[in-house]
């Protein structure tokens, strides 16, 4: 795949796709391999898949609704992040964090809207979820 690819950055969002087992003694899975050849095509070709749905437009649109609903529950005002972060690895913009400035966060919080209170508790009841719940 050459060098190009050498410094590819992931969103912290698709280690769920690349840390997928393989069902075989390969090293990465069908999900993980699929998904590593889009980034390639992406970094290569500039090509993009046009992502959109009614779950990720609610999401958006909710978004300051959730910033203001965690800080209500907080008792803390929080502002919407903008400012894109990077390491050797990831890059992403976090929804909030706690602390002088992004870069000096002690705390860093990424807020997900579930589509309906249904959605909600199955994704809860089924996924194993590593941040903290409101």
């Amino acid at each position: 795949m050459g060098s190009m690819f050498n410094n590819y950055l992931f969103h912290p969002s698709q280690m769920g796709l690349v840390m997928t087992e393989s069902r075989t003694k390969e090293t990465f899975g069908e999900t993980a391999k699929a998904h590593l050849v889009e980034c390639y095509i992406n970094q290569k070709y500039g090509r993009y898949k046009d992502l959109t749905n009614k779950y990720l437009e609610k999401g958006t649109m909710a978004e300051e609704d959730s910033i203001d609903l965690y800080s209500m529950v907080k008792k803390k005002m929080y502002a919407k992040n903008k400012e894109m972060i990077t390491n050797d690895w990831f890059c992403g913009t976090p929804d909030l964090y706690e602390g002088p400035s992004i870069r000096e966060a002690t705390l860093i919080v990424d807020l997900k809207t579930s589509w309906d209170i249904p959605t909600n508790w199955l994704r809860m009841r089924r996924k194993k979820h590593y941040g903290r719940w409101v």
